[in-house]
């Protein structure tokens, strides 16, 4: 993985075999991890050396694996990480317009630098996660209309 955080790990085949290898040896531990709040100790035999990692960082190194066990590439986003509109619309899968007039709006939160708008990611994912939730929500009540209605789309 490159020093840039917002690069994407892509896994290959034989790290795809791996993640899946070592996920299957960790799952004891894993379970461990959701009976307890306390640290955990790894040790390193080749390092002759024991290191104290906190449940949710050891959390976020399962959900590493996880997904380069499933082959999918990984991206690690600081949630204080400021995007540009263009990484913004690129992010949540939309045009650049459409995102200025989010900005504009009042719709998602930004900062000027110059003339440059800047906005957080975790103001993103604030964003993402309500529109997402009203996108579900308006799916549930289109079915559950069509089934009032008694509409077969088969």
């Amino acid at each position: 993985m490159s020093a840039q955080l917002q690069d994407a790990y892509i896994p290959t085949q034989e790290d795809v075999k791996t993640s899946r290898e070592a996920l299957e040896a960790l799952s004891p531990l894993r379970d461990q991890m959701h009976l307890s709040s306390n640290n955990f100790e790894l040790r390193f035999e080749k390092l002759k050396r024991s290191i104290s990692v906190p449940p949710g960082v050891l959390e976020l190194f399962f959900a590493v694996l996880s997904e380069a066990a499933k082959g999918n590439s990984i991206t690690l986003i600081p949630l204080n990480k400021e995007f540009t509109t263009q990484e913004a619309a690129d992010y949540l899968n939309v045009s650049r317009p459409h995102v200025i007039s989010l900005l504009e709006t009042g719709k998602i939160p930004f900062r000027k630098v110059g003339s440059h708008r800047r906005i957080k990611f975790s103001d993103l994912m604030t964003y993402k996660q309500a529109s997402d939730l009203e996108s579900k929500r308006a799916f549930e009540e289109l079915a559950a209309l069509s089934q009032d209605l008694k509409l077969d789309y088969d």
